[in-house]
């Protein structure tokens, strides 16, 4: 390396023109073999990798920018979204309506509860919210329906406010900022030791950084031979991960147990 800086410094001009020349014609020589490497790489992908890999990213694939705001609460000084009344999207295969209270629900509901009525509040991630499932099938859904059965003509509202990507702390903030108005008289929470307690921007226990940016970004997941590498990824590593990092969760001295004062209460429960 160092005589060939030493040839270059003291070549001239019309030299050092055809060196670097060389060097570009090599690098782009290089850029084209990966890309058709790559190509190749990725039509053997799409013909060989089998079905389950494509399975397991089409039922949960979820897009809620056609119905999802997001605000700086002023008071709490954090970043909230929000869904917009009237919406719809979709979530894996299944349609998403929002309703006129900014919830999942294919009825519109009074802000204020009707005096005759029993109404429960459902709060929670993406399970409440049924990532990847129809309304009915969602697990609020589902109490709804039999509770109606058994209430005969008693009037029962059952509101989903499940969010995907959130945890407890978020949905405690939009709880007392906003869905506490409802006058819910039994509120159900989705509690999900792991998501609910962990910290802020602190990184998944079952992915890696690759991983996490993949999600980001989900249009890359119309690559095969991510979605290969994605799938192998989470059921080896992602395994191990979740082994070695999940025990801290449930450790009582865990920061997260810390970090908003109702889940001090919680926490005895989680043993």
């Amino acid at each position: 390396m160092t005589r060939y800086s030493a040839f270059v410094q003291n070549a001239s001009p019309v030299q050092n023109k055809g060196v670097y020349k060389k060097i570009a014609t090599r690098a782009g020589l290089v850029l084209i073999a990966s890309i058709l490497t790559l190509s190749v790489v990725e039509i053997g992908a799409r013909i060989f990798v089998p079905d389950k890999i494509d399975a397991f990213f089409t039922p949960f694939e979820h897009d809620d920018r056609s119905y999802r705001i997001t605000t700086t609460d002023p008071k709490y000084k954090d970043t909230l979204s929000w869904y917009t009344p009237g919406a719809t999207g979709i979530t894996g295969t299944e349609e998403v309506r929002i309703n006129n209270l900014g919830l999942r629900d294919s009825l519109d509901y009074s802000a204020t509860k009707p005096s005759n009525c029993y109404r429960i509040l459902g709060i929670g991630d993406s399970m409440t919210f049924g990532k990847g499932v129809k309304e009915e099938e969602t697990y609020l859904g589902v109490l709804e329906k039999r509770l109606k059965q058994r209430a005969g003509n008693r009037c029962i509202e059952v509101l989903n406010a499940g969010m995907p990507n959130t945890n407890f702390y978020i949905q405690w903030l939009h709880f007392v900022r906003h869905w506490w108005s409802f006058q819910p008289d039994h509120v159900l929470w989705g509690f999900f030791v792991y998501n609910d307690t962990q910290l802020q921007g602190e990184e998944e226990p079952y992915s890696m950084g690759w991983m996490e940016f993949v999600d980001k970004y989900s249009w890359l997941k119309g690559s095969a031979l991510i979605r290969w590498a994605y799938y192998r990824a989470f059921f080896t590593m992602g395994a191990r991960g979740m082994d070695e990092g999940l025990p801290r969760f449930y450790d009582p001295e865990y920061a997260g147990w810390k970090q908003f004062p109702i889940l001090k209460a919680l926490k005895s429960h989680s043993h």
